[in-house]
């Protein structure tokens, strides 16, 4: 065990490459600094957090873009075996997400920006 020392440990600065890993913990950050208790899955979900709000509880999901434009096309990976001539192995596609499936978008931009857009 090394003994306690004043030199900082945790220097490393913030970068856009680290973004994607740090947006769910910025969106945990800013709903419950409002008060909002906020929930993960246990099981993996199309859903990221799962948010207790004055309307019953809300389905989030966390989207991160290094670019500071406003106009990301939202999408999720999906697995797809049933494409014709395709293995039962299948491949991974790009599929918009259904209304069913969330209630908003957390977006954290590379300009340090957030915004909570409701699924339309």
């Amino acid at each position: 065990m090394t003994p306690f020392t004043n030199e900082p440990t945790f220097t490393a600065d913030p970068t856009p490459e680290r973004l994607r890993v740090a947006a769910t913990g910025k969106a945990i950050a800013w709903f419950s600094e409002r008060g909002y208790v906020v929930s993960l899955p246990v099981e993996p979900a199309i859903y990221d957090l799962i948010v207790d709000s004055p309307n019953g509880l809300d389905r989030i999901q966390v989207k991160s873009s290094t670019t500071t434009s406003r106009t990301v096309k939202f999408t999720r990976t999906v697995y797809d075996n049933q494409q014709p001539g395709r293995t039962s192995t299948g491949y991974f596609r790009s599929a918009p997400y259904e209304p069913d499936e969330i209630d908003y978008f957390f977006v954290v931009l590379g300009d340090a920006s957030m915004y909570v857009l409701p699924y339309t």
